[in-house]
């Protein structure tokens, strides 16, 4: 069988039409989670006077509630997975090798989310 011969029996398959591309999509849940989490976050880090410390614990436990299902999420893009990187890093945790620093750096890159406290160290 020829290349043409072989062409006509294959069944075409109609392709859509090109889809618009927009800067950045809707916010997925992992979005929603991250600034959830990041809200926590700088509430736990914000110093507690003593009558704030049962809040304290409340809004802890919430967090490491909220980080295993984070980290239990599916990510759908790659910004999902990102933020997911971004939340294990938890501010520099991830510092111990040049290639976690990359990683963060390029989660960093692809969600345009700044460090946050403390600032992870540079690779450079």
């Amino acid at each position: 069988m020829n290349l043409r011969s072989f062409l006509t029996r294959v069944p075409l398959v109609p392709v859509p039409p090109r889809t618009q591309l927009v800067a950045r999509p809707a916010p997925s849940t992992l979005d929603q989670l991250y600034e959830e989490w990041q809200t926590i976050r700088k509430f736990l880090n914000s110093g507690v006077s003593d009558s704030q410390k049962p809040d304290w614990q409340v809004e802890f436990k919430k967090l490491t509630a909220l980080e295993a299902h984070i980290a239990n999420t599916p990510p759908v893009t790659i910004r999902d997975y990102a933020l997911k990187i971004l939340m294990a890093d938890d501010g520099g945790d991830m510092s111990m090798n040049d290639s976690q620093l990359w990683l963060v750096d390029e989660a960093r890159t692809i969600t345009g989310i700044k460090p946050i406290e403390p600032s992870a160290p540079s690779r450079a």
